[in-house]
């Protein structure tokens, strides 16, 4: 982007610059001008050079990285207020009925409501762009007009051009507490470690509930970061605010066993009034501008300085392979012939023991993924004969009161009741266990990889004789994908099998018996679907995830090959074709080598302050 007309993009990049040099991190703001000015360079003077696209790739990164935030609390808290608030109007619809057990996103971009419906022969979406977008809304969240999410909504998405959005937060707003769902809290609490933080809203009167530190216990390993809202301070004097602000972090801190940091103290209502009347004030009075800020602070400090530190850290490794492929391209243009064509000939010759040592890594992956999908059968067995002993135990302490005749009923609703909150959970508990094994198995076969890679480029400088920078950043193939919501249709039902004829003349106690077991093969087979579909999940992630490492693994060896390679050929092309040295091509070389060096120098000096 040397020239030409900036984009939206481009305008929010720098916001998202100066943002950072007014928290702290000057060093890190010129990092996407860095980037686009070796990008630059390449689009004029090395178009085909093999590094243009991963530096495309990373600005491309810096430009999308958002930070999740998701919105919890419980019933009539004002947790729509608040999010109404931040977006500056009413859209998100404030209703006295629970809202479904599924997410809305809310998202920069043009003002819009997109709903994703699940339907034979796949998914369709609906979409509005104006009218009345809170009742369009409202008609898919609402228990009342969507009970038990009978429309099969699986995505909601809110486009708003709200500032915040804009400068890099995505708000999630879960339906968490309170929902109409029982297994709804199971699905949120998966959903909760994918996201970057997540503010709690809750309010003064009644007091922080049993029900809301429960939740907090759950959710407090689960998010890297919790930040707390007391909202309706307006309901409050001084005197009052400070005793529930102290209240609720003495209860948080005792009960939950979370340091809670500062408590936000706000007024969503009076907000929301404020960014209609754009009242900055107000907006102020109200502790809205504070919490905002804090979301920002955070954004620039903590997310977006890690990802910052490790895009510096792969540019750097970029640019020094660049060079290296440049100082290649000129050893090719200004040795003898003679000595080129030795010197290449052993780097090939080196290059057929890194290729032996590759095909031994993917055997190493191939092996692991046997044993990781072996452990997955496993456990699913472990599990089938668990939940078994689980809800059999369940049904026997629930209904040891209950009537002979009217066990059979009251089984059938515990069950409906209880298996899709305990499948969901294990689902969770399930795919944490096999991202760790897998993490802890494909760790080693990672660093392994890197050195296969380096070896390339470390072979190339030695056989040329030409300097050689050992890669800054070691996690290639480690990236964190964005979060995303699973809806699971446990299967939970009882088929409604009739009493024989024999039961009719049966005493009420046989009648039972025989109505349990009947129960429990029902129960029997409904777990072992239930653990079917666990385990095809499950199945799926690490198929996926091995595939992907080893796709990935042959793409950057094949990369650095032909760049590596590639410099030697080009500059050998050149030589052929002109039948001399060119001094026109190796002043050009030189010239972008030094253009490149300038811009890694720069860069290495903004990491040195990075460092303690």
């Amino acid at each position: 982007m040397s020239g030409g007309t900036m984009t939206d993009q481009d305008l929010i990049n720098k916001d998202a610059s100066r943002k950072m040099a007014a928290t702290g991190q000057p060093r890190l703001a010129r990092l996407p001008e860095l980037i686009d000015s070796a990008i630059s360079i390449l689009q004029s003077e090395q178009k085909d050079a093999f590094q243009l696209p991963k530096l495309e790739g990373i600005r491309d990164q810096l430009r999308e990285e958002r930070l999740h935030l998701a919105v919890l609390g419980q019933f009539k808290r004002g947790k729509s207020t608040l999010l109404n608030a931040i977006l500056g109007e009413a859209l998100l619809p404030s209703s006295v009925l629970p809202v479904t057990a599924l997410p809305t996103w809310i998202r920069p971009g043009e003002k819009r409501v997109s709903v994703s419906i699940e339907k034979e022969g796949g998914t369709t979406t609906e979409e509005m762009k104006s009218g009345n977008l809170t009742r369009f809304l409202n008609r898919y969240v609402n228990e009342s007009s969507n009970p038990q999410n009978v429309m099969n909504v699986t995505e909601i998405q809110v486009f708003h051009p709200s500032a915040i959005l804009k400068q890099g937060v995505v708000l999630i707003d879960t339906p968490g507490i309170g929902s109409t769902f029982r297994h709804n809290t199971a699905a949120t609490m998966n959903f909760l470690s994918q996201c970057d933080a997540a503010l709690f809203v809750t309010s003064a009167d009644p007091p922080l509930t049993e029900t809301e530190i429960e939740f907090l216990k759950s959710v407090r390993n689960r998010v890297p970061r919790l930040f707390f809202v007391l909202n309706k301070s307006d309901y409050l004097n001084a005197e009052e605010l400070e005793e529930a602000s102290s209240f609720l972090k003495k209860t948080v801190r005792t009960q939950a066993e979370i340091d809670p940091g500062p408590i936000f103290q706000v007024s969503a209502k009076k907000g929301l009034a404020a960014r209609k009347e754009h009242n900055d004030e107000e907006w102020e009075k109200s502790g809205m501008k504070e919490l905002e800020a804090r979301i920002l602070t955070f954004l620039a400090r903590e997310k977006q300085g890690a990802l910052y530190e490790a895009l510096s850290r792969r540019t750097l490794d970029i640019l020094n392979n660049l060079q290296m492929e440049l100082a290649l391209s000129l050893k090719t243009l200004e040795l003898p012939l003679n000595d080129l064509e030795h010197r290449m000939a052993l780097f090939e010759e080196k290059l057929e023991d890194t290729k032996n040592n590759r095909l031994a890594v993917l055997d190493r992956v191939s092996g692991e993924q046997k044993r990781t999908l072996k452990q997955v059968e496993v456990e699913a067995e472990l599990l089938r004969k668990e939940a078994l002993r689980e809800i059999e135990q369940l049904l026997d302490s629930s209904t040891r009161d209950t009537g002979k005749t009217e066990w059979e009923q009251t089984a059938r609703k515990i069950l409906a009741d209880f298996i899709p909150g305990y499948f969901e959970s294990r689902l969770g508990r399930f795919s944490l266990r096999f991202k760790e094994r897998m993490g802890s198995a494909l760790a080693p076969l990672q660093q392994e990889t890197n050195r296969l890679i380096e070896t390339i480029r470390q072979n190339a400088a030695d056989i040329f004789e030409i300097p050689f920078h050992a890669p800054e950043s070691r996690n290639a193939f480690v990236a964190k994908s964005k979060p995303y919501w699973i809806t699971h249709k446990w299967k939970q039902s009882l088929s409604p099998i009739p009493p024989g004829a024999l039961d009719r003349v049966l005493s009420a106690g046989l009648q039972q018996k025989r109505a349990r077991k009947r129960i429990m093969e029902q129960v029997e087979e409904l777990v072992r679907n239930n653990v079917e579909n666990l385990r095809w999940s499950i199945v799926q992630s690490v198929q996926t995830s091995f595939r992907r490492f080893g796709n990935h693994m042959d793409e950057v060896f094949d990369v650095t090959l032909h760049a590596t390679r590639g410099a030697m050929e080009a500059a050998m092309e050149t030589r052929n074709e002109k039948g001399k040295l060119s001094a026109k091509e190796i002043r050009r070389i030189r010239r972008v080598d030094e253009q490149l060096r300038k811009i890694s120098t720069a860069l290495s000096k903004i990491m040195e302050t990075t460092e303690p």
